[in-house]
């Protein structure tokens, strides 16, 4: 068994589960060895198999809360939530002062409507049980969070950040701080946080399916950036116009031009790029111009840019109000498209979306 757990300890779980097979071909009715394998499935991110290896267990008599509290993690990560809540409920009958238990039922409360004062409760009770335990105050801050709005949002962030100092490298801790990120509207500190969390653990579910909707809503929020240069586009065709004399009028064009794009690339280019973590910049911004969601927002922004760098180019005062309107018309539709194509994503698209974006995780340019 000690080859087995180191197997496991370095992540290899192909020669893990051999090693434990054969272990187990010699006592098959060894239910211990069972709960070892379905502890090794959920690891390796098989929740049918884990729960399989759960149920042979329990077949063989070994009905503790650990067995069923197996079962249960296995049945909620294959997203049968109300057979793990049944699970769940029977760990607890046999071990009401089970902090694992607790810690499950308000996980699995959060993800209900309209149980988040529930979940509180188990997650509270979790916590008087086990005060230094990270899994019990993260659970109270999804307890937080399933309440909705920006109000409970900022609640779940004292208990997070408590979380994180006991489990720094948490996936699931850092994941949630990230929700929480974006429902409060830091998107580019969400983006950070999530793709932090996918360098580490490239399947994380919860992660790669935030990601592109953390980096879709940091776009949005460009919107107060492009309005901003558009009137600095305004300010510096004006100076432009009332500039004397024609070497004065080119001179005030082309420095009003120059400043317009420096700051489009600082503010729009580089702040965008910077949000990923080294080593994912160059993949993400070849998937930023072929995602689904955040392409419109991208050419929407590329468009109105242009429009506000003719404005400031070309000494034509009466071309302002044109350049000006079709700048703010071409943005506006990019981000009515990108806001429809999020409402009516299909689930074959998403799953799109998601695999581009993790190949962005892996530093690697998608081609």
């Amino acid at each position: 068994m000690k080859r087995v757990q180191a197997l496991m300890d370095l992540r290899r779980w192909d020669e893990a589960r051999a090693e434990l097979a054969s272990i187990i071909g010699g006592e098959p009715g060894n239910g211990q060895l069972w709960l070892v394998m379905s502890s090794l499935e959920l690891l390796a991110g098989d929740p049918v198999r884990a729960l399989e290896a759960a149920d042979r267990a329990i077949g063989l008599g070994v009905v503790t809360a650990h067995s069923l509290l197996l079962r249960a993690s296995a049945l909620s990560a294959a997203s049968r939530d109300a057979e793990a809540l049944d699970a769940t409920r029977q760990a607890l009958a046999l071990a009401p002062d089970n902090v694992d238990a607790h810690v499950r039922m308000a996980r699995l409360l959060a993800r209900r409507r309209n149980h988040s004062a529930e979940a509180e409760k188990h997650a509270r009770r979790a916590l008087e049980l086990a005060p230094d335990n990270a899994s019990a105050h993260l659970a109270l801050g999804l307890a937080y969070v399933s309440a909705g709005g920006k109000a409970s949002a900022r609640r779940a962030r004292e208990p997070l950040a408590v979380a994180a100092s006991l489990a720094p490298d948490d996936p699931d801790v850092l994941s949630t701080m990230a929700s929480v990120d974006l429902r409060l509207g830091k998107a580019g500190r969400a983006v950070r946080r999530f793709a932090s969390v996918l360098r580490n653990v490239p399947g994380h579910a919860t992660s790669l399916y935030n990601l592109p909707i953390a980096v879709w809503a940091y776009l949005v929020r460009s919107r107060f950036v492009v309005l901003g240069l558009g009137l600095a586009a305004l300010l510096g065709s004006a100076f432009g116009a009332v500039a004397e004399g024609s070497a004065a009028v080119v001179v005030t064009h082309v420095v009003a031009t120059a400043v317009l794009a420096g700051l489009a690339w600082l503010l729009l280019i580089r702040r965008t790029v910077r949000i990923f973590p080294p080593g994912m910049r160059t993949a993400a911004v070849t998937v930023l111009g072929r995602d689904r969601l955040s392409r419109p927002i991208v050419l929407g922004v590329a468009w109105a840019v242009c429009c506000w760098l003719a404005l400031t180019a070309v000494p034509w005062p009466r071309l302002a109000f044109y350049l000006l309107v079709a700048g703010n018309l071409g943005y506006a539709l990019g981000l009515l498209v990108a806001r429809r194509r999020l409402a009516a994503l299909s689930r074959h698209a998403d799953e799109v979306r998601r695999a581009a974006w993790a190949v962005v995780v892996t530093g690697k340019n998608p081609g």
